[in-house]
């Protein structure tokens, strides 16, 4: 058995791992923060914990990327996109938050949330999830399509006061409703490739999570066409978490559904479309111009998008094996 002075001593060394120690009792948190612009950063400034940092934590420059796709097209290679589109989002702030008109704000918190649910696995330790994520985006499918969907559960409004408890079922089964999904397209005219089910809470049933994916894998005879009938699932014991005043309720339990399907084929058609209305008329050409970029760059793109990308989902969809 440990006694309390190694216990005692981990524990100091755990904080003094996050925390050093720049005067007498005060402890500032190892962090930087780094940002292409203020805005952000100067929220953090002007926050609640603003006295918790160093000011020379703080790094930034004048201008973001000011949603131009030439400064952001030359980062490091990515595994797998996430997608979400506003109107999803939106849609879901009204419906379950009861918010008229939501605020970029909201949309915002309300992604980050559920981009926290699936990556928690990989910033806290016992975690069942964290193997099933890397197959899951290391996968063969995905080597092809790696653009995925996701859905995110319960979404409930502060004011709301809670009297139950969500079990997993429940739960699982609001997330795979198309209304869920935080980018729209029709998920009964695709494939689905993959699924991973993220189960998160402190309180956890085992035989509620099998049961939760055992009824997933049913949905596969109710208009929902698989490629892999197989849902992969984990489950993550970190307390839920939500931003303090972000309008989201503290629940103790929460779901959320990756999925790799080729309905997703909706989303690069409709960009292109869009894409094609201004491009005819050589809108805001002139601001990536002034970043380097060359007019031959964006017919590439819409060739990839408009063709290669639609293309390849549809011949997933033409392919028999296991279906």
């Amino acid at each position: 058995m440990r006694s309390t002075t190694e216990d005692e001593d981990d524990g100091d060394y755990r904080f003094r791992t996050f925390f050093s120690e720049t005067s007498p009792g005060k402890f500032v948190p190892r962090a930087l923060f780094i940002d292409l612009e203020p805005s952000v950063i100067d929220e953090v400034k002007s926050g609640t914990n603003s006295q918790l940092y160093n000011p020379q934590q703080f790094i930034c420059g004048k201008e973001d990327a000011g949603n131009n796709f030439a400064r952001g097209y030359y980062t490091q290679h990515f595994n797998v996109t996430l997608m979400f589109d506003n109107v999803s989002v939106y849609d879901i702030c009204r419906r379950s938050l009861d918010i008229e008109n939501p605020t970029y704000v909201n949309v915002n918190r309300l992604v980050s949330q559920a981009f926290s649910s699936l990556t928690v696995s990989m910033r806290f330790e016992g975690s069942t999830i964290n193997q099933n994520l890397r197959s899951f985006c290391g996968s063969t499918s995905l080597g092809l399509i790696r653009f995925v969907g996701c859905s995110y559960v319960p979404v409930l409004s502060a004011k709301e006061v809670q009297h139950k408890q969500h079990a997993f079922v429940e739960l699982t089964n609001a997330a795979l409703e198309p209304s869920s999904y935080m980018v729209k397209y029709d998920p009964c005219k695709g494939m689905y490739m993959k699924n991973l089910i993220v189960n998160r809470g402190d309180d956890v049933d085992f035989d509620d999570v099998d049961n939760a994916a055992s009824m997933a894998r049913t949905r596969t005879g109710s208009g929902f066409d698989y490629f892999d009938t197989s849902y992969r699932s984990g489950i993550n014991y970190v307390p839920v978490i939500v931003y303090p005043g972000g309008g989201l309720a503290t629940v103790q339990r929460e779901v959320c559904v990756v999925y790799c399907t080729t309905s997703i084929q909706d989303v690069f058609t409709r960009i292109s479309h869009k894409f094609n209305q201004m491009y005819v008329k050589k809108d805001f050409l002139h601001s990536y111009f002034c970043e380097g970029m060359e007019e031959y760059e964006f017919s590439e793109a819409y060739e990839v998008i408009a063709t290669k990308l639609v293309k390849l989902c549809q011949e997933f969809e033409n392919v028999k094996i296991y279906r």
